[in-house]
C-alpha cells in the first residue's frame, strides 16, 4: 500500500486531524497536502506515524484489532505490533515508503 492509502484506510477507520479529508489528500513526496474547509494545510508525513490514533484508526480499517479486551473494547496489541515495526524499521535503515509498500 502507498502512504495516501494508508493515511485515506486511517481516515476511514475514524481518524480525524486538522480538517484532513481524502477528496483533497494528496501526498508529494516526504509531504501531505489537502483542503479543509476554506483552507490549505501541509503536514510532513513523519508527523502522521507519530499520532497514536493514526495508527488505531488505521489498525481499525485493517482489521488488526479484531481481538477484544475482558471490558469488550479493540485490543490495542495489533496496531502497536505495526508501528513498533515500523519503528525498527526505520531505525535499520528503510524508508516510511518502503514500510507502507509491505503492508
Amino acid at each position: 500500500m502507498t502512504i495516501q492509502t494508508a493515511i485515506e484506510k486511517s481516515i476511514e477507520g475514524g481518524w480525524k486531524y486538522a480538517n484532513i479529508n481524502k477528496r483533497t489528500l494528496k501526498v508529494n513526496g516526504d509531504f501531505v497536502t489537502w483542503e479543509g474547509k476554506g483552507t490549505f494545510d501541509q503536514r510532513i508525513i513523519q508527523v502522521f506515524i507519530l499520532i497514536p490514533s493514526f495508527w488505531q484508526a488505521l489498525g481499525k480499517s485493517m482489521g488488526w484489532a479484531k481481538d477484544l479486551t475482558e471490558s469488550g473494547k479493540p485490543s490495542q496489541i495489533g496496531y502497536l505490533m505495526y508501528w513498533h515495526d515500523l519503528i525498527d524499521h526505520l531505525a535499520e535503515g528503510g524508508s516510511t515508503e518502503s514500510y507502507f509498500e509491505k503492508l
